[in-house]
């Protein structure tokens, strides 16, 4: 055998090995799973990009809350308070009338604040009379004992 065979044996065994240990390495993580975990990730990143713009859409609004005028603004439109000496005047529609102030609609009330429906009782676990004899032949069989004990 001459050296460049040689060589050549020990370089083609060691691409040999390589590639067998990448096999092995693919195997024992599967490509799928990294994948589904990347696209996973991507998601959960957009999802925190959102949270995270929310979160400076609230701080915004909580700096805003120190001011004294949108608490003012906010207690006149969405609960109607008005300041010491003022008149709050409402003007309602006349009867039967759809059109007018949007708070005077009537809006439905969303499912979410519904109180969902007691669970009903299974078959088993209600309690039923036994079949036999009504009550007044059950009282009156028990008035009729001493005739049995004789």
């Amino acid at each position: 055998m001459t050296p460049m065979v040689g060589l050549y044996r020990a370089r083609l065994g060691f691409v040999v090995a390589g590639l067998a240990s990448l096999i092995a390495l693919a195997c024992w993580f599967p490509l799928g799973e990294l994948l589904h975990q990347r696209g996973e990730l991507a998601s959960l990143a957009a999802q925190v990009n959102s949270v995270d713009g929310r979160n400076a859409a609230l701080r915004t609004e909580i700096s805003s809350l120190g001011q004294r005028g949108a608490i003012e603004t906010i207690a006149h439109k969405e609960f109607g308070l008005v300041h010491a000496g003022q008149i709050s005047y409402v003007i309602e529609p006349a009867a039967g009338s759809t059109t007018g102030a949007p708070g005077l609609r009537p809006t439905p009330i969303p499912s979410s604040d519904l109180v969902a429906d007691p669970p009903a009782l299974a078959p088993s676990s209600v309690a039923t009379a036994p079949p036999g004899p009504h009550y007044w032949s059950r009282f009156l069989s028990r008035l009729e004992f001493w005739r049995h004990a004789g």
